[in-house]
């Protein structure tokens, strides 16, 4: 399915490349002349020889920094997409695959080749995420660090201060682009970008590589060119933006020419020198030892916990958070509950099943493997209180709807308008029974889906389940008929201990008073089996502050969750508050900003 668009990209991108090095090329050697009339091969020659051992050496040295540094890009895009690569095998590979690409050009389909080779648990699919994330995030890094070098060092670019100016202000709004679209498509696969404490780690690792790159160029040049480090910097970051833009392998012709327009009084055959050892060093020699990595790559011995899991008072709606979400298991192999992995947190779902402090242990490790926010959501009032005592900051978000069963009594004053409805259900000859899930129930089941997403939108995720077949297999599902034709149903979520509402579907021309009906059925058999609770799920806090902050400056509609609210109230449940915490005041509302997104616009099901 993703072959053909993959295919598309690697062709397209090798068509510029091929395009680019045809047209930029001839033009650089043209606009080069003038300098070139100047060149004398003895001279450079006589400047090679020239170099001393200790300048090989220090070059050579600054170039092992800056690529071990350049390999870090690498570990944090692994932790973003969460691939399981170990840290010492993603950076091998991603210096690697830089080193290659660099210097053979055609980076997209370099990158991506060498990546798959260097790393052997890895698809190509996922290594094509990996090369555009570490491309795009690169791109960003490098601009704020051109601005700033720019506007702080000394240099003798002929640049007007505006230009500086402009671009920190672009690299601000690629910052903010990420924070708000949260994902991109690539080759037909949807990649999240990275969270902000990731593209401030990326940054730091951007500012070590170019600053020792920079460096190993400066210590080759000759003494007489009298140019300090503080003055190369900023220019070597303009020509390497100018390499990277023309797309010519290893950006020679702009990387050159664009370095005799920022060094104009410079020796040509001295500097010529200089970038010709350069180019050994910090491209070739990489390089060669690139290949011969790929012909042996490192194996990543990355040990996958062989623990025996075991499962105790997990919350009843963990499985719907697992549609999209994962397992975080304490070290003894207790399930503590479902994560969803958003792009600038890492949030626990409903109420942890494992001790508090073996729970913020591992939400905050799993959270800082992928630079992102550990956030509890949706959590109890005692469990919020202990977090605050730990220096978490904590919210109160939604309120559960819980009905204690032993008195679910129709004939109770709070609950007339439920009566009411359930007598029009009555007269209007809608049957309420639970279902048997066979193929042709499910299929009428999915039509209901449809029609349902058809007048509502796209249904929201993350904390709430969402139509699937082996899904609605694990629950118990009831469903309301009218004229021998199915019209509505529910799911729930079913313990020992409690049930709790989840799927709620009905086709247009559903009869008031319908879901009502479903849901009293399913309170009735709870009842008749024991249970202790039943839960109507939650609803959010409407008088919460960050919430209303978040609602106004999103740019989603808020959801209609008023009308559910009142649904909820004619059952007179009993309100439970539901908290989020985090570690910060910032970090909970840039949390429940990516959340907020993140229930409206869910990532797609698993395919099964």
């Amino acid at each position: 399915m993703t072959a053909k668009p993959a295919s598309f990209v690697f062709q397209r991108k090798a068509f510029v490349q091929f395009f680019a090095t045809c047209l930029v090329l001839p033009l650089c050697a043209l606009a080069a002349l003038p300098v070139l009339e100047t060149l004398d091969w003895g001279e450079v020659g006589q400047s090679w020889s020239g170099i001393t051992p200790l300048q090989w050496s220090l070059a050579i040295l600054a170039t092992a920094a800056s690529f071990a540094a350049l390999g870090q890009y690498d570990v944090i895009v692994h932790r973003i997409l969460n691939t399981r690569i170990s840290a010492r095998a993603a950076q091998a590979s991603g210096a690697a695959a830089v080193a290659l690409s660099q210097t053979l050009g055609f980076g997209l389909i370099v990158g991506t080749l060498a990546r798959w080779r260097g790393l052997h648990r890895l698809d190509i699919a996922v290594a094509s995420k990996v090369t555009a994330l570490v491309s795009i995030s690169f791109l960003g890094a490098w601009l704020t660090l051109f601005a700033l070098a720019g506007l702080l060092l000394p240099h003798g670019l002929p640049v007007p201060s505006y230009v500086f100016q402009a671009s920190l202000f672009s690299a601000a709004c690629f910052t903010f682009y990420t924070a708000l679209k949260r994902h991109i498509t690539v080759a037909g696969y949807r990649t999240r970008l990275p969270s902000l404490r990731a593209i401030f780690a990326l940054m730091c690792f951007a500012l070590i590589d170019t600053g020792f790159a920079a460096l190993a160029f400066w210590v080759l040049i000759p003494s007489s060119a009298d140019i300090l480090f503080a003055q190369l910097f900023p220019i070597y970051l303009i020509c390497l933006g100018v390499a990277l833009v023309s797309n010519t392998p290893g950006g020679v012709g702009p990387f050159e020419l664009t370095l005799l327009w920022a060094i104009p009084d410079t020796n040509i055959n001295e500097l010529l020198a200089a970038l010709i050892a350069f180019r050994l060093v910090y491209f070739a020699l990489p390089a060669s030892l690139g290949m011969l990595y790929m012909f042996r790559p490192l194996n990543d011995q990355t040990e996958v916990s062989r623990v025996a899991l075991f499962a105790r008072g997990l919350h009843p709606e963990t499985s719907s958070a697992l549609q999209t979400g994962a397992t975080l298991i304490t070290p003894n192999g207790q399930i503590i509950g479902a994560t969803a992995r958003t792009t600038q947190s890492t949030t626990l779902l409903f109420e942890p099943a494992a001790k508090l402090q073996s729970s913020l242990t591992a939400l905050s490790l799993q959270a800082s493997t992928s630079a992102t926010i550990p956030l509890f959501y949706k959590c109890n009032a005692r469990t919020a209180l202990q977090l605050r005592a730990h220096g978490l900051s904590i919210v109160r978000i939604a309120q559960d709807g819980l009905i204690d069963l032993k008195d679910a009594k129709l004939e109770t004053p709070q609950r007339r308008t439920l009566r009411r409805k359930l007598r029009k259900i009555e007269k209007s000859g809608v049957e309420v029974n639970k279902l048997t899930l066979t193929k042709e129930t499910i299929s009428t089941l999915d039509r209901i889906d449809r029609d349902w997403h058809g007048i509502n939108g796209t249904p929201r995720g993350l904390s709430m389940g969402r139509f699937c077949e082996a899904y609605l297999t694990t629950q118990d599902v009831f469903g309301a008929s009218q004229n021998d034709r199915l019209i509505a149903f529910i799911s729930c979520h079913k313990t020992s201990e409690a049930w709790t509402l989840d799927l709620m579907r009905s086709s247009a021309d559903a009869s008031d008073g319908t879901m009502h009906a479903l849901v009293w059925a399913a309170i009735k058999a709870a009842k008749n089996q024991q249970c202790k609770t039943f839960s109507l799920a939650s609803t959010p806090y409407e008088e919460a502050f960050v919430l209303k902050a978040v609602e106004k400056i999103s740019f989603l509609s808020p959801p209609h969750s008023k009308g559910l609210a009142q649904f909820k109230r004619a059952f007179a449940p009993r309100w439970q508050p539901l908290y989020a915490a985090a570690p910060s005041r910032m970090g909970l509302f840039l949390a429940l900003w990516d959340v907020w997104h993140e229930v409206n616009d869910p990532p797609p099901l698993r395919e099964e």
